[in-house]
């Protein structure tokens, strides 16, 4: 009776696991590139005023500069580009970080290509390869905010699942080993500005 109530254990275990992977790695894992639409994300009738931004690192605050730890601040580059309150604008200051050309400032994300951008209902999934290899904890909070601070200008995104070479990049980023495969970003793991 104890090995049939552990086997049956073993076997929901098993089985709600296989379950949740499932979910996670479920076929718009192989979805091909597209374009993200507006159906996904509302906005307001109100659209910003200026140009997109994008987030160059530096140690120096200058106006407009938001901490982003290790004594480091993410700077804001204007895009010539108009804002339009739509999820291309975050394809549009991805794209400008990934070809940034950075002088004193520094570029983690040099090189960098988007293989899927899309809004499935209440959130976004990107995908990204090449690029940034993690080096250390700077480093990788400053990579890891210059995406974040382009990804979540969209004020109607509340959740971001984005995967870097393959593998979740909140894991890729995480020291500890408690994130799990499916977590997604959300607003609180965006650098606030002061």
């Amino acid at each position: 009776m104890k090995n049939t109530l552990k086997n049956s254990r073993i076997l929901w275990c098993s089985l709600m696991l296989f379950c949740l992977l499932t979910a996670c790695t479920s076929d718009d894992a192989t979805t091909t590139p597209t374009e993200p639409t507006n159906e996904d994300v509302s906005t307001d009738d109100d659209t910003s005023s200026g140009n997109i931004t994008y987030f160059l690192v530096g140690d120096t605050n200058t106006g407009g500069a938001i901490p982003i730890g290790c004594e480091q601040f993410a700077i804001p580059q204007a895009t010539d580009t108009e804002i339009t309150d739509t999820p291309r604008d975050i394809r549009t200051g991805l794209e400008a970080l990934f070809s940034a050309e950075s002088g004193d400032l520094t570029n983690f994300w040099t090189g960098t290509t988007i293989t899927e951008l899309t809004l499935p209902a209440g959130g976004l999934r990107l995908q990204l390869i090449g690029g940034y290899a993690p080096t250390g904890v700077c480093a990788d909070a400053a990579a890891e905010a210059q995406l974040l601070l382009i990804v979540f200008s969209n004020e109607q995104l509340q959740q971001a699942f984005i995967t870097l070479n393959g593998r979740n990049m909140k894991q890729v980023f995480d020291a500890s080993g408690l994130v799990e495969a499916g977590a997604t970003y959300t607003r609180e793991d965006v650098p606030a500005a002061p």
